[in-house]
Formats: C-alpha cells, structure tokens, sequence
C-alpha cells in the first residue's frame, strides 16, 4: 500500500491550475478533501487517512485542475519542495490568508533542463 497513487480529476474545466484557486473553490476543495479520504478509508481499509498526502502540482503537468493522492512513503514524482502544495495548505491560505492568495503569491518551482519552458528562461540563468 505504500505505493499507493491516485489522482483526483475536476469536473470544473474553467479551473486550469493552483493559480486559478479562490475563495469561492473552498467548497470544492474540502469536498475533494473530504471524499478522497472517505474513499481511501473504504476501499483500502489498511491505509490510515494520516497516511495520505494530498497535493496539488504548480507548475501542472496539464492544465486540468486535479489533485493528487498519494501514500507518504510513496515517492511520487513532482512531490519535491516548491513544486507540490499540500490540498490542507492551499485551503488554509485562501480561508485565512487572502481570498485572492494563489492569484497574489510568489510561486517558485524546479524546473529541469529538458522542460519545455528551459529554453525560454535559460538566457535569464546566465552572468
């Protein structure tokens, strides 16, 4: 179970990423938090609900929100820091922080020599 991996697709298709997230999506948000862990629990009885790490890529692979699913000790890819935002973290910032907050922080992330985006913001990298 510890290579548990599941992905939560939103039916909403105006939602594209993080950046895209607002006050009006906490319903949305703790409801996707809310099912997955029922979820979890049913049909995988041995995994604890502490168990499950939910996140949220920024940058997406594609602009499709979903949320990601996985087992603590599972190492998924995109999990490194500054690339997967904890789902009980982004709830917490746009209920208690600002509304607004996705649209108004400063988000940094790794990005790999072989992304696409490299070669545009290479030259800025450079002395």
């Amino acid at each position: 179970m510890e290579g548990l991996y599941l992905l939560i697709l939103c039916q909403q298709r105006n939602i594209r990423s993080l950046r895209d997230l607002n006050a009006s999506h906490l319903p949305l948000l703790t409801a996707i938090q809310t099912a997955m862990r029922r979820v979890v629990q049913a049909r995988y009885p041995q995994v604890r609900p502490d168990e499950v790490r939910l996140f949220v890529h920024y940058q997406p692979s594609y602009y499709h929100f979903h949320v990601h699913a996985a087992h603590v000790r599972h190492e998924a890819a995109g999990v490194m820091v500054g690339q997967a935002h904890l789902l009980s973290t982004v709830i917490d910032n746009i209920a208690n922080i600002c509304p607004n907050y996705y649209q108004k922080c400063t988000l940094e992330y790794a990005l790999a020599e072989n992304h696409a985006l490299f070669p545009h913001v290479a030259h800025a990298l450079e002395p």
